[in-house]
């Protein structure tokens, strides 16, 4: 029999012998799973980017909220907002930084049809122009994406398949900074915004 003091000692004990790992999230892959109708799910994220060149140095922090609601069993909403700390550093000319919200971003996950173990599903998405694109905290136009989601669930092993497309629609495009610097804006599925100059 175990008691309860050894089981509260193992409890206290245990973290220690956690060894750190790096997790990556991943850009576009998802799962046809929705939440079921009137549960919920929100998912915290934290990401930190670093992009270097000999001319220029950009560090990214994103701080990421999404709350995933299930309207029916096969059906979710989810809204997403995120807090974004931008920093770039130039040799040339003074350096840039940007705090504050970016573009906030809603989407729907359908379960469409299950056939077995296998399940297909759609995920289209609409990025809302509600951060500073001027600043850098936004793309200044609305984005739209949509992925289709191919699942399979068995006892030992699930294997997911997705396609996506994303338009992007930004006010920045591949025109020029506001240093004069060429400038891309890219938006991945995630919903995180890359932006090199």
């Amino acid at each position: 029999m175990v008691s309860i003091r050894n089981t509260g000692l193992a409890g206290l004990i245990l973290p220690l012998c956690v060894t750190p790992c790096l997790a990556l999230h991943p850009l576009v892959s998802d799962d046809t799973a929705t939440q079921g109708r009137g549960r919920s799910e929100l998912e915290l994220t934290f990401e930190h980017g670093t992009d270097r060149t000999e001319e220029h140095r950009a560090h990214e922090l994103g701080l990421s909220a999404t709350l995933a609601f299930g309207l029916r069993d096969a059906l979710d909403v989810a809204w997403t907002v995120l807090y974004l700390m931008v920093r770039q550093d130039f040799s040339e000319v003074e350096d840039a930084s940007a705090n504050g919200m970016a573009d906030a971003a809603v989407e729907v996950k359908w379960r469409a049809a299950q056939i077995g173990s296998w399940s297909f599903g759609v995920k289209p998405r609409l990025s809302l122009p509600s951060g500073d694109y001027q600043v850098g905290l936004g793309a200044g136009k609305p984005q739209m994406a949509a992925a289709a989601l191919l699942s399979r669930e068995t006892d030992r092993l699930s294997l997911h398949f997705n396609v996506a497309y994303a338009f992007n629609h930004s006010s920045f495009g591949s025109s020029y900074s506001r240093r004069g610097r060429p400038c891309e804006t890219h938006l991945p599925i995630s919903g995180k915004r890359r932006r090199s100059c």
